[in-house]
């Protein structure tokens, strides 16, 4: 069973976990254009505009809000905190709980919102 464990994971002692929780993340469009700067009155209005749609939204509608909002931070029109927000807003919306996760080396889901990062 060790022969299929990859060599990085045999020297740190892991087994690879199958995780059932998230969601997949969206590619990034290929038409993305950078801006230099972010412009804060700009973010605020597309923040707000974002949170319409998230209130109004069904659930068939995630995954294309994720890519939206996920291309906007990359494109410099929102911030990372706004990005997380909304994201945060969005996943909370469907599944009812804490939204935006990371997943600690346990595999357990830690909200964002503990380390006051969004």
């Amino acid at each position: 069973m060790n022969d299929d464990l990859p060599q990085w994971l045999q020297e740190i002692g892991r087994r690879p976990r199958p995780h059932n929780t998230g969601r997949p993340v969206p590619p990034i469009s290929g038409s993305i254009t950078v801006q230099k700067e972010l412009d804060q009155n700009a973010a605020t209005r597309l923040e707000q505009d974002f949170r319409v749609v998230i209130e109004s939204c069904g659930p068939e509608d995630e995954y294309d809000l994720n890519q939206r909002i996920l291309d906007a931070m990359t494109a410099n029109r929102l911030s990372s905190r706004q990005a997380m927000n909304l994201l945060s807003s969005l996943f909370s919306k469907f599944d009812g709980g804490p939204g935006l996760n990371r997943i600690d080396a346990n595999g357990n889901p830690v909200p964002y919102h503990r380390w006051g990062a969004a």
